[in-house]
Formats: C-alpha cells, sequence, structure tokens
C-alpha cells in the first residue's frame, strides 16, 4: 500500500496530496467523511411492478427518479423505526447515507450500493433487521433471500472502498440522504 492509500484510509491527508488522487478518489473520500459510513447494503430493484388493480392495473417500469425516490423512502422509513416516536415526531431524522442506481445497461438488472451510518444507539442486529422489514415492504425492492445483502464496514479502508465502488461509474446517478 502507497503512503498516499496508507494516509486516504486514516482520512488524513494534505491538499498537495489530495491533487495526486483522481476524481472519483476524491468523491469517494468526501462520501466518507459526509456519511462516515458504517454499513454497505445492497437492494435489488424491480424492473417493473404493477400499479393499481390486479385485473385492470397498469405496469410501470422502474427509472432513474423512481429508484432516488425508492432509496430516499427507504431511507426515511428505515430512519423513522430505528428512532423513538417522539424523536421523530419532533426532528424527523434521517440517516445520513450515499446510494448509487447501477445496472439497467447491456442486461444488468437495477440494484442500489448504499454506504450507511448506522446509529450509535441501536445495536447490529436491530439494524439488519429492521433493515430487511424495511425493504420487504418497499415495492420497488425485490423480495426474498438475496434482495438485501448488507456488509458491515470494519475500517476507513473498507469504507473508502465501498464509496468508490459507489462512484465507479460517475455521480450522475448519485442521491444523498
Amino acid at each position: 500500500m502507497t503512503d498516499i492509500s496508507c494516509k486516504t484510509a486514516s482520512l488524513e491527508i494534505t491538499k498537495n496530496e489530495r491533487r495526486n488522487l483522481t476524481l472519483k478518489q476524491r468523491y469517494a473520500l468526501a462520501l466518507v467523511q459526509h456519511v462516515n459510513p458504517t454499513h454497505f447494503i445492497t437492494l435489488s430493484l424491480n424492473q417493473a411492478r404493477r400499479i393499481g388493480d390486479q385485473h385492470h392495473g397498469t405496469w410501470a417500469i422502474g427509472d432513474d427518479t423512481i429508484y432516488s425516490d425508492t432509496h430516499n423512502g427507504f431511507m426515511q422509513s428505515l430512519s423513522k423505526r430505528l428512532c423513538s416516536r417522539t424523536m421523530w415526531e419532533f426532528h424527523r431524522p434521517i440517516l445520513r447515507s450515499a446510494c448509487v442506481v447501477e445496472g439497467g445497461r447491456n442486461g444488468v438488472r437495477n440494484h442500489l450500493h448504499m454506504i450507511v451510518a448506522k446509529p450509535a444507539d441501536v445495536d447490529e442486529e436491530k439494524f439488519r433487521i429492521m433493515t430487511i422489514r424495511t425493504a420487504n415492504n418497499n415495492s420497488w425492492i425485490m423480495n426474498g433471500t438475496h434482495a438485501v445483502n448488507i456488509k458491515q464496514i470494519s475500517s476507513n479502508l473498507e469504507a473508502i472502498n465501498a464509496a468508490f465502488y459507489s462512484v465507479k461509474q460517475g455521480v450522475e446517478r448519485l442521491t444523498l440522504s
């Protein structure tokens, strides 16, 4: 590992060292500093879903706007589940996250890659259970055993790698909360 990689992993880099980073590395570093992620979550998305009556409804095809709204709704629902009712009523705190829509091209199914900051007062098991329950209640997120993949981030280097993975295709499909 180079000296800059080590310093980047500890998030302590100077302006001169920052100039040596690529644009995507700078984006990744900024995301890590903004979110301070504890988890990397992948959500598999429905490519289309029926709107309305089961027999007379129409099909809606997912696009980047719908999937960005799905991320926002997912984070709002998850945040609501993880805080007290009083806190939610008065403050509505939303968990910090960054999400990118990936797929939809060359036969790859659309899915969301998210880096999320788990609240310190929530234990790991509750966070995972609430994340899965929140995904199951969202009509644009697939159901099943492989619909939600949650990976805990244990170091700054893993956080930077997860953020870099999120911006590898660019930032035009990036959503922050």
